[in-house]
């Protein structure tokens, strides 16, 4: 564990390379501690009394045209005309009826967090906010826990308050309250609050866009946030933050506990480097035994069929408990479809346009996976459209898997189909060069080209007098 630990403290986790296909890491990455209130739509939908008849009719009256639908003319002739005709109030009452719930809902939960926004922002009352700093800014910070005690006392609703752990922008983009939240920016385009408080000085992992809505500072309220169901609506602001840095030891530890608005069915989340090691020499052992196991099982089918090998294996392998039920995973004969090969350059191109949002990471790294185990069957496959009875063990570190492969079959591109993608790849080559010629168009040397500059004495000569030197 000590030289596991040691050898890859310092590397970030999922970083795979030559010499590290597993991506095993264990450098903490850079962690937000967050305040949050939240008001959620389903707490204060019990308080909406059911909507009166005459409402109903009204809003079916005023809102006519979203109640059409299309019908022929004659109804015995597919081919007569189009006309729109609206539907009965009787056949949209009922959704008549939730569309007024859910407004009446809507408004309300706003009226709760526009009052939860006044509350916490009472103590920056005497702040010039554009100057002032972090730490005035904490000094003078309304609490939380008592803004939504006035709010339930208020308006009879649920609120929910406290503090999270250290979040990664992995965590924090994960967590089932505070991940799907986002703020509207000034180009009313919405910024995920993950961007939003990473961004924050202390940690300036993401950057603010010209039309997105100002850097946060600790202990700055940001919102109101909602998310992209408008079911939740919440106010949140950094309280604590930490720069990524390589583990003192493994025994650190801390709490990745997210927004808790029901009772946990888990304990408490927490991260432990000790733990991850643990793990990550677990599945080292577990790969020398796998490879055993494959090799094992790829000799069976000298003299046993695909499905009597699999049969053995698993009456020799699988643990059973007393009543005699399986314990263990069975293994599995899975059949892979449609694997596209990906070029590298596309992976590329997609850390580069997701280099400001971190939170993407995980989603490359499964892409990065993917290409790996599709080049490893390609590779196998070699000149061949089709082999049969392989029977081949591929080991697949990064996917922490070794595989045996029955058969391959590679379906190469038609020349029509290459006639189709040509069009497209090559205006996106075209794109990326014409926004290239700015580089080239705004070089030093370019420019002094395209002025005709010229220096009116060279360096090493003296000027004649005053006015030639200026």
């Amino acid at each position: 564990m000590a030289a596991q630990f040691d050898r890859y403290k310092d590397m970030p986790s999922g970083h795979v390379t030559d010499d590290n296909p597993h991506g095993f890491g264990y450098k903490l990455p850079d962690r937000v501690q967050l305040e949050y209130l939240i008001v959620k739509n389903e707490d204060v939908q019990s308080l909406i009394e059911e909507p009166k008849q005459a409402a109903m009719e009204k809003y079916y009256t005023d809102n006519i045209s979203q109640f059409q639908e299309e019908t022929r003319t004659d109804p015995n002739n597919p081919d007569s005309p189009k006309k729109r005709v609206a539907k009965r109030y009787a056949d949209v009452a009922e959704e008549i009826r939730r569309i007024v719930i859910d407004e009446k809902t809507s408004r309300l939960v706003n009226v709760v967090i526009n009052d939860a926004m006044d509350l916490v922002q009472e103590g920056f009352g005497g702040l010039e906010m554009e100057k002032a700093t972090s730490d005035e800014l904490k000094s003078q910070a309304e609490d939380y826990a008592a803004a939504a005690g006035k709010l339930r006392e208020r308006h009879r609703v649920e609120v929910y308050t406290g503090t999270t752990g250290m979040l990664s922008m992995s965590d924090l983009s994960e967590d089932r309250n505070l991940g799907m939240l986002s703020m509207e920016g000034q180009s009313r385009t919405a910024v995920d609050l993950a961007k939003l408080v990473f961004a924050i000085k202390e940690l300036g992992v993401t950057k603010m866009g010209p039309f997105e809505t100002a850097t946060p500072r600790k202990w700055e309220n940001i919102g109101p946030l909602r998310d992209r169901w408008g079911q939740t609506l919440a106010i949140v602001r950094v309280v604590g933050s930490a720069k990524a840095e390589s583990p003192a030891d493994m025994n650190v530890r801390y709490s990745k506990q997210g927004a808790i608005t029901d009772v946990p069915s888990e304990g408490p989340a927490v991260h432990s480097v000790r733990e991850n090691v643990v793990e990550d020499c677990k599945l080292l052992a577990a790969m020398e035994t796998a490879r055993e196991r494959a090799e094992m099982f790829a000799g069976l089918l000298k003299d046993k069929t695909w499905a009597e090998a699999v049969e053995f294996y698993n009456e020799e392998y699988l643990v059973k408990d007393i009543a005699g039920m399986s314990t263990g995973r069975r293994l599995r004969s899975e059949k892979l479809d449609n694997r596209m090969r990906t070029a590298q350059r596309d992976i590329e191109q997609m850390r580069e346009r997701f280099s400001n949002m971190p939170m993407a990471t995980r989603y490359i790294a499964n892409m990065t996976e993917s290409k790996g185990l599709t080049d490893l069957l390609f590779a196998a496959a070699g000149d061949l459209a089709e082999t049969k009875d392989v029977n081949k063990v591929l080991g697949f570190e990064q996917g922490g898997a070794y595989y045996v492969v029955k058969d391959i079959a590679r379906t190469a591109a038609t020349k029509d189909e290459y006639l189709q993608s040509r069009g497209r790849a090559a205006f996106s080559v075209d794109a990326v060069r014409s926004q290239s010629m700015s580089l080239i168009h705004f070089r030093p040397d370019n420019i002094l080209e395209r002025m005709g500059f010229r220096w009116a004495q060279q360096p090493d000569e003296q000027p004649d007098d005053a006015e030639a030197a200026i």
